[in-house]
């Protein structure tokens, strides 16, 4: 199965991991092949705008790197696809207070005038 990361299109990424290391914040998310093993890590180059997004918007494409690493417990090799992108949130994550969403009695008072 092939995967594709197109700009102008929006990846749900609800297991996005990110962080602060040595050379500053990171994000990334993995697009995973609709059958198989094959996945794409979308890293974004602009980490702390995402942080927390359940789903990105591609905005630019700005690298793309194959990489070759050694599993130490199979002693196989396997290649590591990696997309660096500008990304734009879509979508802000339900999890943890002050996600951005509001109680649901509430919107459905405010859609019916209540």
């Amino acid at each position: 199965m092939s995967i594709k990361i197109k700009v102008g299109e929006t990846y749900e990424c609800p297991e996005l991991r990110s962080g602060e290391g040595a050379k500053g914040a990171w994000a990334f998310f993995r697009v995973k092949a609709a059958k198989g093993y094959d996945t794409v890590n979308v890293w974004a180059s602009n980490a702390l705008n995402v942080k927390n997004a359940a789903a990105v918007k591609v905005l630019s494409i700005d690298q793309v790197e194959l990489k070759s690493r050694l599993d130490e417990k199979s002693q196989k090799w396997f290649k590591d696809y990696n997309v660096t992108c500008t990304l734009e949130r879509t979508e802000i994550s339900r999890q943890g207070a002050g996600s951005g969403f509001v109680d649901a009695e509430e919107d459905i008072n405010k859609l019916f005038g209540l």
